[in-house]
């Protein structure tokens, strides 16, 4: 899910940590303030981003090891969709790997972990990750279904 050849994402590098969440979503917001999104659709972005990105300023890198993340995007198909790219030197996790949450079973049934990427994959068109070198890539694919 890269992004067309002639795109050149808008990214910001910034420490893994809770404290950068809020400029990351202020980021986005600023890219996606000129698409007329509905406020439902803005929620739905802010609301993926900040689980993916919570879960890795939590768990990418061990206790008390500094790290980083990386988030780049750009709106495509004349500003309709939104491209992110989430980018982190953490140790290797592929969230998709893990099956779906069985959503049937009580809440004291259910097993810990999982209901944010499936939250994530709710909120998109599309969720992709791949591991480039030694380097977590989490691409996500936002419909921004423009106010009429």
């Amino acid at each position: 899910m890269d992004p067309p050849d002639e795109a050149v994402p808008c990214r910001l590098k910034l420490p893994a940590t809770l404290e950068s969440l809020d400029p990351f979503q202020d980021f986005v917001r600023g890219q996606i303030r000129e698409s007329r999104c509905p406020q439902e659709t803005q929620f739905k972005i802010q609301l993926a981003l900040e689980e993916a990105l919570v879960n890795i300023a939590h768990y990418a890198y061990p206790p008390g090891g500094a790290g980083w993340i990386e988030l780049a995007c750009r709106l495509e198909s004349g500003g309709k969709r939104l491209w992110v790219e989430i980018r982190d030197g953490g140790r290797a996790f592929n969230p998709f790997e893990r099956g779906k949450p069985d959503m049937t079973a009580s809440l004291d049934k259910r097993q810990i972990g999982g209901l944010g990427i499936f939250l994530v994959r709710q909120m998109t068109e599309k969720a992709e990750y791949r591991r480039d070198g030694d380097t977590n890539v989490l691409t996500l694919q936002f419909g921004l279904d423009a106010a009429p």
